[in-house]
């Protein structure tokens, strides 16, 4: 009898545990873990070293945390994993060092909402390979989180991180990497959400516009019969020149033509215009002979 109800009783107990059970694992939140493919920029920050990386550093982050949880409910701090390959210009530089591997420590920073959080993260002993690609795997946990008295959507967003690699050597290489403008991972929905679908346009390709041919309409401005120009007759005035009388012409009185004076000095004979002095000379001449006539006839008259 004693054997039957402890039989009874244990089987009673494990009943109530499995239920219990059940209603706990129904109660937990559904988790997914928030994954991106991310670029980062990355760039050596020791003192005395510091130099650009020309290739992105490829950087996989996944965040644990639920997809979705009740108002005010508790967020656990999150797993986050980062896997991080160097771009192809850092992983030839280490090569060129002759460095072999490289472990060492990051701190990874990220947002949940609008709480700015830090992941401290171990990057455990990574062998840097004669050719291809260095990937380092980085762990942690973030920061717990309590979740708004609201329904929304919490948006868990990538940031920078800082990392410090140790080689086989023992050489520090200080490394700082800047995120992506769009660095986000994925969204907590808290109660109901928001209750609005996350927006990612679709590329519109506007649709081709065929204008329809355009016929103009004929313009048919009627026939342009040109006015007649009928000037009124043209009579010409009748030309009446006013008769012309010409003046007489008066011509003055000629000087009487003047004998040339004959030179009897045998000198050669000049013109009268090329000779002022002969001129004068002659008329003088010519005054005395005509004198002379007059006295001449003179005494004549008084002779008779």
């Amino acid at each position: 009898m004693s054997h039957r109800l402890k039989t009874r009783l244990s089987a009673g107990a494990a009943l109530v545990t499995g239920l219990g059970m059940i209603g706990i694992a129904s109660a937990a939140p559904a988790h997914a873990a928030l994954s991106s493919d991310l670029d980062y920029t990355c760039a050596l920050t020791n003192e005395g070293l510091e130099s650009n990386f020309e290739d992105p550093w490829a950087v996989n982050l996944s965040v644990d945390v639920p997809d979705q949880v009740e108002q005010g409910a508790s967020i656990e701090a999150p797993e986050i994993t980062a896997t991080v390959v160097p771009g192809d210009d850092a992983a030839e530089r280490l090569r060129s060092l002759n460095v072999a591997t490289v472990e060492g420590t990051a701190e990874a920073m990220y947002s949940v909402g609008d709480n700015n959080r830090t992941a401290s993260l171990t990057i455990p002993t990574t062998d840097v390979p004669a050719s291809g690609d260095i990937t380092n795997v980085a762990t942690g946990t973030g920061e717990a989180e309590t979740a708004p008295e609201e329904d929304t959507d919490l948006d868990v967003v990538a940031g920078d991180f800082t990392t410090d690699l140790t080689t086989d050597s023992g050489f520090v290489l200080n490394i700082a990497c800047t995120a992506p403008e769009d660095g986000a991972i994925g969204s907590i929905t808290v109660g109901e959400g928001s209750g609005e679908e996350p927006t990612d346009p679709e590329p519109t390709d506007p649709e081709p516009t065929d204008p329809e041919p355009t016929d103009p309409e004929p313009t048919d401005p009627g026939p342009t019969d040109p006015e007649p120009t009928n000037p009124g007759p043209t009579d010409p005035e009748p030309a009446n020149p006013e008769p012309t009388n010409p003046e007489p012409a008066n011509p003055e009185p000629a000087d009487p033509e003047v004998p040339a004076v004959v030179q009897t000095d045998g000198a050669a004979t000049a013109g009268a215009g090329d000779n002022p002095a002969g001129l004068a000379l002659g008329g003088l001449l010519l005054a005395g002979a005509g004198a002379g006539a007059v006295v001449v006839a003179r005494r004549k008259a008084t002779q008779h």
